[in-house]
Parts: structure tokens; sequence; C-alpha cells
């Protein structure tokens, strides 16, 4: 019965295939808060098909920074890339992913990290090829990808 298999179990039925790219991202559960706890927040690796690949639940007394190497333990990530949000835009977190777990990132930087965010605001952009752009709206705001 699937409701008594273990979860690291069925993590470890994805092939490294599957797990070539992750994206990591934190959702809190609708509906999950009550009187007497938080809301239940959530961490998952999702591959670009959708597939979660691995997910855990935040503990009340942490944060989604703190979770994320316990999020991909138990996967087999070398080679792989993992993208995260600004939140993950951490030494820290770059240093897990390359030198202990041989994957590679692709974090998104805001001004979150102020002395990063100067820096590759000041790198000529003009200069970079645009290989793809896409503008969509979506959630009350219009967006613009390049």
């Amino acid at each position: 019965m699937l409701t008594s298999t273990d979860p690291t179990l069925l993590t470890r039925m994805s092939t490294a295939a599957d797990l070539a790219v992750l994206i990591v991202d934190g959702k809190s559960a609708r509906g999950s808060h009550t009187r007497q706890s938080r809301a239940v927040h959530l961490l998952a690796a999702m591959t670009p098909a959708g597939q979660v690949a691995a997910q855990t639940r935040v503990a009340d007394t942490t944060n989604e920074i703190s979770a994320l190497a316990d999020l991909l333990a138990g996967l087999d990530i070398e080679g792989s890339v993992v993208s995260a949000d600004a939140l993950h835009t951490r030494n820290e977190t770059a240093r897990h992913l390359v030198q202990e777990r041989r994957a590679h990132y692709v974090f998104t930087v805001k001004a979150n990290q102020p002395t990063l965010f100067r820096q590759i605001k000041a790198l000529p952009w003009a200069q970079a090829p645009r290989l793809f752009t896409e503008a969509s709206r979506a959630h009350g705001r219009e967006e613009r990808r390049t």
C-alpha cells in the first residue's frame, strides 16, 4: 500500500536523468494554520516537468535555509543544476552544493545580497546576447524574462 511506503524509498526511485535540473521552492500549505499551530511550511525540489523529487516539512523553529540540505540529502544530485530563489543565495548554500554534493547552482540575486547585487548590476549586460525573451501576465503582475 502506497500510504505505508517510506517516502525516502520513493525518492530513490528517481533516476539521475530525472534529477538533472531541480527547482527548489517553499510554500505554506493553505488552510493548515490553526490557533494552536503555525501553517505547515513545505520545501520541495521539483523537476522542470513538475515531478516532485523530494519534499520536507520546514520545522516551526527554523526556516527554508537550514532545511535545504535535508531536502536534498536523499537525492543523488552530483552533476545536477539546483535552482533556488533569493532566500537561498548564500555562500554556505553554494559551498554545500558545489563542494559537498558536487552539483551546480543557479540562484536568484536580489537586494538581500547588496554587494553581490551591485556587482551583478555593474556587469556589461548590454553586450550579452539575448537568447530568449518572454512576456507574461500572472498573479496580477506583468513579467518579462530575457
